[in-house]
């Protein structure tokens, strides 16, 4: 159920529960429901440069694993 707070309405965690699964990053902000942009290609790229950096140091040696961030990857 909403509450409000200094005259403004502010949604719950359960009714974030509610929020449609289509694949979009939905948030809530201080009770606001957001809706986070996907990724340009800026920023795409210097997450792949990072992750290849991370794979490099790490996978190839042995260390760890390195995923990509699920998020990021969009099959078309």
């Amino acid at each position: 159920m909403s509450v409000i707070v200094d005259g403004k309405v502010k949604l719950t965690y359960e009714e974030y529960q509610l929020f449609p699964d289509d694949e979009s990053i939905h948030e809530l902000i201080y009770g606001e429901p957001s809706m986070a942009p996907a990724p340009g290609t800026n920023h795409q790229s210097v997450s792949r440069h990072i992750q290849f950096q991370l794979y490099r140091q790490f996978e190839e040696t042995g260390l760890a694993q390195v995923f990509p961030p699920v998020h990021l990857i969009h099959l078309a």
